[in-house]
């Protein structure tokens, strides 16, 4: 799910250089406008400054994937749209030809991730929505959920808490439809705090049983 995610983030940051290539007007791809061919079959339409891509422009990759924005001295900088020849997108601020700022990123299956990216990296506050109706609001650090964050499954269960490296880590709490897990986690496992269950029998509603756990372990049961 979001391994696949990070996964497609490695085609954006390819930019291909060629040597072989020709300028149509030529003037144009000094300072002005102009469309700058590869051999290859790159090609770049859009503004030029001292020689350089710069201003808005479009670049076409031999490949079929294609960018559409601002550029400052050859690198992607400033509002720009990259689709991939498969579907892929990333709608948002660049740097240095990486994402850098607000953006969204688009798979081809209908995955989506919207927030905030440093260097390439999901970091920061974002919003993931998985085609299978997964959701994860909350802080990413290098592509992976990490910090304060809310899961929800696409079956109602739900996980509000702390993570690490995309693992249950920290004070958190999850809810199920008849179990709560309120404590300290770790490894995606209560580690130390209270799982209460909730019988489903008919004539039995409202009765539950609580598990204290320690260290991982059971230690005893309150009914």
């Amino acid at each position: 799910m979001i391994k696949k995610l990070f996964f497609l983030l490695l085609t954006i940051l390819f930019f291909p250089i060629f040597i072989s290539a020709q300028c149509v007007p030529v003037n144009g791809c000094i300072n002005g406008k102009g469309t700058y061919t590869w051999e290859s079959g790159n090609k770049y339409e859009g503004e030029f400054k001292d020689g350089l891509f710069h201003g808005i422009g479009k670049f076409y990759y031999s490949n079929g994937d294609i960018y559409v924005g601002s550029w400052e001295k050859d690198k992607k900088k400033g509002q720009g749209v990259f689709t991939s020849f498969d579907g892929n997108s990333y709608d948002g601020e660049w740097l240095n030809n990486k994402e850098h700022g607000k953006g969204v990123f688009l798979t081809n299956d209908g995955d989506r991730y919207e927030g905030s990216w440093i260097d390439g990296f999901l970091n920061g506050y974002g919003n993931f929505n998985s085609i299978d109706s997964n959701q994860y609001s909350g802080n990413f650090k290098q592509n992976l959920f990490n910090g304060y964050g809310t899961f929800i499954w696409n079956d109602g269960d739900r996980y509000e808490g702390e993570w690490l490296d995309n693992k249950k880590y920290g004070q958190g709490v999850f809810y199920s439809k008849l179990n709560i897990k309120n404590g300290e986690w770790k490894d995606d496992r209560l580690f130390d705090g209270v799982s209460t269950i909730y019988s489903s029998k008919e004539g039995e509603e409202g009765l539950e049983i609580k598990f204290i756990y320690k260290k991982g372990n059971v230690v005893d049961t309150l009914q």
